[in-house]
This record gives C-alpha cells, structure tokens and sequence, in this order.
C-alpha cells in the first residue's frame, strides 16, 4: 500500500467518455434546469433511498437511472452507449452499475438551489429532466473521482488518508424502515432526558428556554415528523405544504411549526447562508467535496411560495438526531457549554458501563466481576469499566466525542484520529514516545483510549490480583464509542495496525489486539446476553484470532445472526410514541 489511488467505487461519465466535465460548465447546465423540478426529482429518489436501504444499490435499480444518463447527450453523447443500453435490462457496462448515492445527490441539490431557476413551476417530470438530470449525477461523480494519490510513505500521510476515508461514514448510512432511525433517536432521547441531567441538571430549563417547548416535546415532534416521512412521503408526493403539513394535529401545532421554522430556508436564504459559510471556513481543503453543512443545517427547502421539499431525506434525520446538541452548544454561555459537553462524556460512560453490567450478569458461560472506573492509591484511573472472570478480563474506555462540522466538510482531523503529527514525526525520527506524552498529545477520540489503556495495563495486573485474588493473564482492550463512525479493515490496515507497531502499543504479551465498539454493537451484546445467547469470552477470542481486523458491526452481524435491537431502547420507543400520540392526538387510542 506504498501509493493508494482515490476512491473510485461509482460510474462517471469520464469513465465512458474518456474525457472530463469542466466544473464551470456543469453550473451552467444546471442553472438552465427548474430547481423545483431538480429537488423534487432527487427527493423522489432518496425517498427510494430511505425505502430500499442497501438495495438501493442494486443494479437492478440503478440500472434504469443509468440508462437514462447513458442515452442523453450533455455535453456531448458517449461513444458506443447505444452498445450499453438494453431496455428493460441492466446496462452493459462491465461494472457493477452504481452511479446514485447520497454525496452526489447532497451536491446537485446544493449547487442546484444556488444556481437553478427559482421562477419555474415544474408540473411533472419529463423524459428530458430525467435523463439530464441522471447525467448530471453521472458527471458529478467523477469530481468525487479526481485522481488524488495518497502516498502512504509516512503515517503523517497514513493518517490523512484514513481521515479522508472515515469521512465517508456521514454518507449513505441507510435505514430500511422507520424502526432503525427511531430507535436511534430513542437512545439520544435516553441520554438526554435521564443521563445527562444526572451531570447537568438544568438542561431541560436551558433547552426551553431557547426553543419555547421542553425536550420531552421536541422528541414527540420529531417522532412524529419521521412517521410522516415514511408513510405519507412517496415519489410523487414527495411535497410538503406549509398550511398543510398539520392540518390533522389537534394540539399543539404551534411548537411543531416552530421547530420545522428553524430548519427551513428559501433558496435565496440558503444561497446568502452558504456564501457567508464558505468564507467564514479558510485553510480547508474542497477537492474532496464533503462539505454539505448547509443542507444539513437546513434540509428543508421551500422550492417553491409556501411548499416545501426534503432533498435528501437522510440529512434531516440525522439533523433530527443532532439537534439537541447543537441548540444547547450555540446558546449556552461558555461556562456553561463547557459544563453540558463534559456532561455528555459522563453520561456516556454511564449508559455505556450500564450496558456492559447487563452483559456480566447474564453471560452464558457465567457472571463476570466488574469494576467502574477502578483506580489505585494516588487517584489513577485505571479504566472506565473493567470486568474480570477467572484469568481473563476486559478493558473497556468509553468516548463520547463527535466529529465536528470542521472535520466532516475536510478540515482537520486530530479529534477523530490522532495523535499529532510532532508526535508521528518523532516517531518516525526516533522510534520511540513516552506512553505519557503519547496520551496527552492524542485528542482523538477513536485513538486516545490506545495510550490510556497501556499506560495502565501492568497497573492494571497489580490492582486486580489485589482486588480479587486473582491475577489476569489476558486482557481484552475495548474502546466504545458514540459516534457512527468506524475502524474497519482498512483503516486498520493503512493505520492503525503500523502505528500500534511502531509505537510499541500492547506489546506485552498479556494484551490482545484492541477492537472498537459503537454503542449499537453494545446494546446488542446487551439484549444477546440476556436472551442467554452471548458467550462474551469466547465471541471477542474469536473476534481476535480470526477476524480483528473486521469492523466489529460486519463481524456482529454475520457471526451473531444481525445486530439485535435491545428491549430496553425498544420499549422506550413505543412509550416515546404513545407520549407524541397523546401530545398532537389527544382523545385518540394508543398507536402501540
């Protein structure tokens, strides 16, 4: 992996045309088209997104889009696409066929309400919007193809290339049906109404205060925003009406206005915000076009007087999901931001380490001991929960940090995956860093943790032969997290794996190799343990000889028969929506 090309996984028009598409000339195509129709027409397809899940990249579906790119002829038509087209059939074209995902429909939508025409009423879509609209995506998709070289020659270079590719996590995070989104939402429900004011009591004071309605309510509003989406929403319905939109809400309609308010722009209003955005950001690297902060920001768009549309329906779930936080961080005083995001981490840890209690107690093979946040004499943590059964025990650090909104449109990347690079170039120099200056030079919440565990793992031996008479002669290093983001296979491979290595990390030979958690994974070992199916020692050895360079959600699912959905967040989602049905519907029976 000495030279590693750019992502090049969809169709492009260069690929067939053998011959680019100027930037400039692709904005003057699209301001020639109607924005409502371009919105419209892509919203029908991520609501096709949202329906299909990884079907969307079926070629079977796709197909029919890329026959429609293949057949029109900006700038110019491609050379043999009449070969490539079987009606009726998937494209001939010697791939795999997927030319449609999220980013580039996140980058038509955005250039399209800065440029498209805004006085145009589109009453349909004809054979001509489709197939220019479907080459457009076609061409989009080879500025996401630019021939960059990552040269992995240092692990400063190694590094910049796995903050590229974890970059790609925010995209295409599919959820077949509401239940996946729901339940996500249910745990930020959890974690914002019963763990974090354990830490920050007056949380739901300050929410109401800035928003007008208290987060029990904001959470009834968005459930019910997600059952609109998925059951009223279909390609051809795909508009929301401002009148309308809670025309059946009994009560309470104005909180729900309100909140839909603030995530809305006209498309004059969207044009002023991104450009006042994209100077506002310096010394960012655009080539590798993630930056859809302000259609995330904004997802909904009123294309047309007093109608609006979603272009990209997965943007307001997770705009949904993140809003809390993002309210609370923008209006608090600074003292009191800083309280509210130490919080979270605290509150994280708890959720986590509750968690991992329910699977020490109902573990098939028998009950682990377990510890929070143990610690020796002068007052140095050891980790944030520890379980010990017999000789082998288990290490776990829990991270509640986010990417920033710097990170995910291409800027710096230290908090996601560190350390520094003074600490990389002196690796490289001298091929040694102190454990200690390694930790505290490493923000990064997916590698912090690394330095953190073997700083303590001989202590850790010591305190445990103490604290229950017995001495581990193996140790399982877990990091969990709460962010969506993920070591896989190859950040593992291009990073992770040759910097454990070079930095000598868990090198002593009760140590097994590290793997990363996402809370999901947790809270599935959770509801496996207490279905009497999780044998924990067992499935993590198994995980460490055979498969630990495989993201732990893939080795999960195949090894576990999928990721189960835990019964305490599954509860809590019925009640959250027997509590937004009692809240709009009053009078009404339970919709559980």
């Amino acid at each position: 992996m000495a030279d590693l090309k750019s992502f090049k996984s969809y169709h492009s028009y260069s690929q067939f045309a053998k011959s680019s598409v100027p930037l400039e000339e692709v904005i003057n195509e699209i301001a020639e088209l109607p924005l409502d129709g371009v919105l419209g027409f892509v919203a029908c397809l991520s609501l096709e997104m949202i329906r299909l899940g990884e079907q969307f990249d079926n070629p079977h579906f796709q197909g029919r889009y890329l026959q429609y790119a293949l057949a029109d002829d900006f700038p110019r038509s491609i050379p043999r696409a009449v070969e490539m087209i079987s009606p009726g059939r998937v494209p001939i074209t010697g791939g795999r066929n997927i030319f449609l995902h999220e980013q580039n429909l996140a980058w038509l939508c955005h250039y399209a309400i800065l440029h498209s025409k805004k006085d145009s009423v589109t009453y349909e879509f004809t054979n001509y919007l489709k197939y220019r609209i479907s080459r457009l995506l076609l061409i989009v998709n080879g500025f996401f193809n630019t021939g960059r070289e990552y040269r992995l020659n240092t692990f400063i270079d190694r590094k910049l290339f796995v903050h590229d590719w974890v970059r790609n996590y925010q995209f295409n995070r599919f959820w077949r049906n509401p239940v996946e989104i729901i339940y996500k939402l249910t745990r930020q429900k959890v974690l914002f109404t019963e763990f974090i004011p354990k830490y920050f009591p007056d949380l739901d004071y300050h929410f109401t205060s800035i928003m007008g309605f208290s987060l029990q309510r904001y959470y009834e509003i968005v459930i019910l925003i997600i059952l609109h989406v998925y059951y009223s929403m279909v390609p051809g319905r795909h508009w929301l009406s401002k009148s309308n939109i809670c025309s059946e809400v009994k009560t309470n309609r104005h909180e729900i206005d309100r909140l839909l308010a603030r995530w809305t722009m006209t498309p004059q209003q969207y044009e002023d915000f991104a450009c006042k955005w994209e100077k506002e950001q310096k010394d960012i690297d655009l080539s590798a076009l993630f930056d859809f902060i302000p259609l995330r920001m904004t997802p909904l768009i009123e294309a047309r007087p007093n109608d609006l549309v979603c272009p990209i329906p997965i943007f307001l779930f997770t705009k949904m999901e993140d809003e809390p936080y993002y309210i609370l961080s923008e209006n608090l005083r600074d003292n009191e931001r800083n309280d509210f995001q130490k919080s979270i981490g605290y509150a994280y840890e708890t959720y986590a380490h509750s968690l991992i209690e329910r699977i020490a107690n109902a573990d098939s093979r028998g009950k682990w001991q377990i510890r929070r946040n143990p610690c020796i004499k002068d007052n140095t943590q050891l980790a944030d929960s520890y379980l010990q059964r017999g000789k082998v025990a288990i290490v776990f650090e829990h991270k509640a940090s986010r990417p920033g909104s710097e990170f995910l449109r291409g800027g710096e990347g230290e908090r996601v995956i560190g350390p520094s690079d003074c600490i990389l170039e002196k690796l490289e120099k001298l091929g040694d860093v102190s454990l200690k200056e390694g930790r505290n030079r490493d923000n990064g919440f997916l590698t912090r943790g690394m330095w953190q565990q073997n700083k303590a793992g001989l202590k850790i031996i010591t305190w445990a032969e103490k604290e229950f008479g017995e001495r581990p002669t193996r140790l399982i290093p877990i990091i969990t997290h709460l962010s969506a983001l993920q070591i896989d296979k190859i950040i593992r491979i291009a990073y992770i794996d040759p910097f454990i290595k070079k930095a000598k990390l868990y090198k002593d030979e009760f140590w097994i190799k590290p793997q990363w958690l996402h809370v999901r994974e947790l809270e599935a070992m959770a509801q496996l343990a207490e279905d009497g199916e999780l044998d924990l020692e067992s499935l993590l050895f198994l995980k460490n000889d055979r498969y630990f360079r495989v993201s732990f959600d893939l080795f999960i699912h195949h090894h576990c028969g999928g990721i189960r959905m835990d019964h305490v967040l599954y509860d809590s989602a019925l009640s959250l929506l027997d509590e937004s049905s009692a809240a709009f519907f009053p009078n009404q029976e339970s919709v559980c």
